[in-house]
């Protein structure tokens, strides 16, 4: 009974192992970064006042093409894929500011309209896990260490800053917008999400498409926005801030490349 059990046990190993495979996987990927007004608040707008508007971006356009490279474990009894990625990635923090502006030639006030973003590299290094069907679509869970290009390891570190002068807003009063972007931590880490499918094409595989969300714990950048406001030679200064944690969402294009164990085309018997 005994010797039955362990050659059902080891036939099954077999078996699977027989349908195991490791693999290199190059990817392409598009990314919308997440931004918020807080260092957990996920909102817009920050508090009005009466010379302009400051509105958060929560969502980045989709811009910057990233790198990355994957290995991994699938086995198609079990339906299952494991793998180890690494990806260049970016922190970005982005805002809009809305105001009128007085041109004195025609006296006249004209709408003006600012978009800031700044982005830092970063660098992804994930393990992810996937289910996949008898369809090729597949899910994927993943937690994620972000490591900053930030060379400060000490704490708040200010990496850059910018400023727009003496923007006249009425007759008497000017506005002038000072930026200054501050790398607060070294490292994060996250959880991510993603859902795929397999391409092919008359059943030979091209590439693997993937949507994923990710969803990082601390900041990594913030950008101070002030706002001076100077009437009749007093001035005021509004600030506001926005944070980058580096989440956001996806877009990849990949394909795997098996390398063990390794597919060898059959020879063409010639008659």
């Amino acid at each position: 009974m005994k010797a039955t059990i362990l050659l059902i046990i080891g036939c099954w190993i077999g078996h699977v192992n027989a349908q195991s495979a490791f693999y290199l996987k190059p990817s392409l990927n598009i990314k919308s970064n997440f931004t918020s007004t807080s260092q957990s608040i996920f909102s817009n707008h920050f508090p009005s006042n009466p010379y302009l508007t400051s509105k958060n971006r929560a969502l980045s356009p989709f811009k910057n093409i990233n790198i990355g490279l994957g290995i991994g474990y699938t086995n198609e009894q079990l339906k299952f894929r494991a793998e180890f990625s690494y990806l260049t990635d970016e922190v970005s923090t982005m805002i809009t500011e809305h105001f009128y502006g007085y041109n004195d030639f025609d006296q006249r006030f004209t709408a003006q309209n600012l978009r800031f973003q700044y982005a830092l590299l970063t660098h992804n290094f994930g393990l992810n896990f996937y289910r996949f069907s008898s369809k090729n679509a597949f899910i994927g869970f993943g937690v994620r260490y972000i490591l900053s290009s930030n060379p400060s390891t000490n704490g708040l570190n200010i990496i850059d800053n910018y400023g727009i002068n003496a923007i006249q807003i009425d007759s008497s009063s000017f506005l002038s917008i000072n930026r200054t972007i501050v790398a607060s931590n070294k490292n994060t880490v996250g959880l991510q999400v993603s859902f795929g499918q397999e391409i092919s094409v008359k059943g030979i595989y091209l590439f693997d498409f993937e949507a994923k969300i990710s969803k990082n714990f601390n900041h990594l950048i913030y950008t101070v926005n002030d706002y001076s406001i100077s009437i009749n030679g007093d001035s005021k200064t509004y600030s506001v801030l926005n944070f980058g944690k580096g989440s956001g969402i996806y877009l990849e294009f990949s394909r795997k490349l098996q390398f063990y164990p390794w597919k060898r085309k059959t020879p063409v018997s010639i008659q």
